[in-house]
């Protein structure tokens, strides 16, 4: 959560929006994963990346 919290905070985007993209990009993340230890900094890789793109939604 505070991998969430932190994110928020770093790009001006409300928690509860952070939440549900991180959630949805883990989820998707995850069912190709080969090796699970990375995907906490893969998943906030991805979701900075989309939220400063404008494509979070």
């Amino acid at each position: 959560m505070s991998e969430i919290l932190d994110l928020a905070a770093q790009l001006h985007h409300p928690p509860e929006h952070v939440a549900m993209l991180y959630c949805a990009e883990l989820t998707r993340l995850a069912r190709m994963a080969v090796v699970a230890d990375y995907l906490p900094v893969l998943t906030a890789k991805r979701v900075r990346s989309l939220l400063r793109s404008g494509h979070g939604g």
